[in-house]
């Protein structure tokens, strides 16, 4: 499956520096309770919502269909 047809520099800007989406992740984080440990994130593209709730002190998997978002999240 290909979703993303942009160059990986691009997908990274944009799924890292994109506002809506940061608002998007607020409001994501604002639902976890407080009290999970291990959360699994379908759909994770780059692994911006990843990385937040590991910052944030929990055990996060991640997961998507696209092999080129997960390894630019691996970089």
């Amino acid at each position: 499956m290909k979703i993303y047809s942009q160059k990986s520099e691009t997908i990274s800007d944009w799924q890292w520096h994109d506002g809506s989406l940061k608002n998007i992740s607020d409001n994501i984080l604002a639902l976890v309770p407080k009290d999970s440990k291990n959360i699994l994130d379908v759909g994770c593209g780059t692994g911006r919502l990843v990385a937040q709730l590991a910052q944030s002190g929990f055990m996060v998997a991640g997961i998507d269909v696209e092999s080129e978002v997960i390894e630019i999240g691996r970089a």
